[in-house]
Order: C-alpha cells, then sequence, then structure tokens
C-alpha cells in the first residue's frame, strides 16, 4: 500500500507541476532570461520544502511528491518557454548551430 501512495504522489506532483510549469512557461516566453531562472529557482525550493516536509512527517508519499513537483515543474517551464536555456544556449550559440542543428540564419 505504501508503494502505491508513492507512486500517486510521484506522478501527482508530476503532472501537475509540468502543467503549471508549461503554462507558466509559455506567459514568460517573451521576458527576460532572470524571470524564467527565478521561477525555476522558486520550484526547485518549493519542491524541496514539500520533501522536507515529506521527511519530517515520515510521509513517503509525500516526499515523493516535492521530487514529482521538481522534475515536473522544471520540465514544464522549459518546454513553455520554448528556447533553448543554460549552458545548452551558450554551447549552441558558440558553435552556432539553432534547433535541429541547422545554422542561425
Amino acid at each position: 500500500m505504501d508503494a502505491l501512495l508513492v507512486a500517486v504522489g510521484g506522478l501527482a506532483g508530476l503532472g501537475l507541476s509540468g502543467w503549471a510549469g508549461l503554462v507558466l512557461g509559455t506567459k514568460v516566453r517573451e521576458r527576460a532570461a532572470w524571470v524564467y531562472w527565478a521561477l525555476n529557482l522558486a520550484t526547485v525550493l518549493i519542491g524541496a520544502g514539500v520533501c522536507a516536509t515529506g521527511a519530517r512527517l515520515e510521509l513517503t508519499w509525500m516526499w515523493a511528491l516535492g521530487l514529482g513537483v521538481m522534475g515536473g515543474g522544471l520540465t514544464g517551464l522549459k518546454y513553455g518557454r520554448g528556447r533553448t536555456a543554460g549552458a545548452r544556449a551558450v554551447l549552441e550559440r558558440t558553435i552556432g548551430a539553432g534547433a535541429g542543428g541547422q545554422g542561425d540564419e
């Protein structure tokens, strides 16, 4: 029964935060990059807070929920924004490759 609760908690966190991240990512698409990174930091902090609360209360499903929140939220933000970010963006600018390996023209 505990394994079922962990699976449900993790999938619920993944699904709900993935959807929320996708919505937020599309809303900040044209805004400055720091807004995107601030949302990433907030997602990690919220997920870590849920994990810490689950560990403190000894509820395994809650820390699984926190891990799902972090994974889904970060993925949703990335896909919602629709742009390459971080180290990959630096690499692409350096080698002059855009999406799909084509040069920016």
